[in-house]
């Protein structure tokens, strides 16, 4: 090979590589366009840095099928409210497998919120979805209840990024 063909095919090499790093690593835009993706993402790369992380328990599946399920109630599912004077009843339904996500966020979810002597939520599986009553201990988070709806509800509790941490890296999800 002559040293201008070398040179040459050098050159498209280290540019070609400096592309895709600029690409990778230079890119002006932080998220990747999709929700569920950035914490796919984020959570392998977190596992990836982690030099205790025990591969035969990651389940990054399973942490996708959470994920699935939330964009199903936050996305899908219907809600009617009923206001209750310490609280609020709503009635959260959904056809297919948002039913089957709605079952399991809110019984999930109450669990959680139920931690604390704050509010105190019942939550009955229908065919369709559930039927969850949040009760508040005052007339003034009664009316943060009512306020908030179903879909605040939810968002209660800085507990979301614990439970992905925990699922995806193989732990008892329910145990923070």
């Amino acid at each position: 090979m002559n040293r201008g063909l070398f040179a040459s095919v050098l050159l498209a090499a280290a540019l070609s590589g400096c592309a895709a790093t600029a690409h990778r690593h230079n890119a002006p835009l932080a998220e990747t366009g999709h929700a569920t993706f950035a914490t796919l993402e984020e959570a392998v790369a977190a596992l990836r840095r982690d030099p205790g992380t025990d591969w035969a328990t990651v389940d990054v599946d399973g942490l996708r099928e959470h994920l699935l399920d939330m964009d199903h109630v936050t996305l899908r599912a219907r809600v009617v409210s009923e206001d209750l004077p310490n609280g609020a009843r709503y009635r959260v339904t959904g056809e297919g497998d948002v039913a089957g996500a709605i079952q399991r966020m809110t019984v999930a979810h109450a669990g959680m919120v139920n931690s604390d002597a704050k509010w105190v939520v019942d939550v009955e599986s229908i065919a369709t979805g559930a039927l969850v009553t949040v009760r508040a201990a005052s007339d003034q988070d009664a009316e943060m209840v009512r306020a908030l709806g179903f879909f605040g509800f939810l968002t209660i509790g800085a507990h979301h990024q614990a439970h992905h941490w925990a699922m995806v890296s193989g732990t008892d999800p329910h145990s923070h």
